[in-house]
């Protein structure tokens, strides 16, 4: 399974109560070199090695090359964007903001405290790679069809129903 995953420490910015200057406020945040917007960015370089075939070099912090992906064209690649402050319905339905190529998938974007609840429960279930990569290839394509503000919220179902099939089957806007 291969993961690239970018981190994100800036917080979100406190909105205006005016609604046109906060939307301006909050999607200039989004759209940031530390939001969400610019770890899709970053990880989507890889993804996008990956699905062409090609090796990925990885570097430390010095630019020491420290090993590589190799392509897998079994597996999709996932971007996943791990920040550290909940970024509510901004992160869990990324349709409202991001600006991605129709070719690209949705990443996983995740804040530190839910990433760490998800793997506890997981670790209580004796979920291993295959359930979370289910979890995740079936959590991207939530985007734009299924609303919550709290990723957990999106987890708890899964775990609930082994899957989203039966959100995402439900004839409804």
């Amino acid at each position: 399974m291969c993961l690239p995953i970018e981190e994100k420490a800036a917080p979100p910015t406190e909105p205006f109560r005016d609604p046109d200057k906060a939307f301006v406020r909050l999607r200039d945040a989004f759209r940031a070199d530390k939001g969400i917007q610019k770890a899709l960015v970053q990880a989507n370089r890889i993804v996008r090695k990956l699905k062409a075939g090609d090796l990925v070099p990885l570097y430390d912090a010095r630019s020491r090359d420290v090993g590589r992906l190799l392509p897998d064209p079994s597996k999709l690649p996932i971007a996943v964007c791990v920040t550290r402050d909940d970024f509510g319905s901004l992160a869990t339905n990324l349709a409202l903001l991001l600006e991605k190529d129709t070719a690209d998938s949705y990443p996983w974007a995740v804040n530190i405290i839910d990433l760490s609840n998800l793997a506890e429960a997981g670790s209580y279930f004796n979920w291993g790679p295959a359930e979370f990569r289910k979890y995740l290839e079936q959590r991207i394509m939530l985007h734009g069809k299924v609303f919550s503000d709290d990723d957990l919220d999106y987890a708890g179902y899964f775990m609930m129903h082994d899957g989203f099939d039966s959100a995402t089957n439900t004839q409804a806007d």
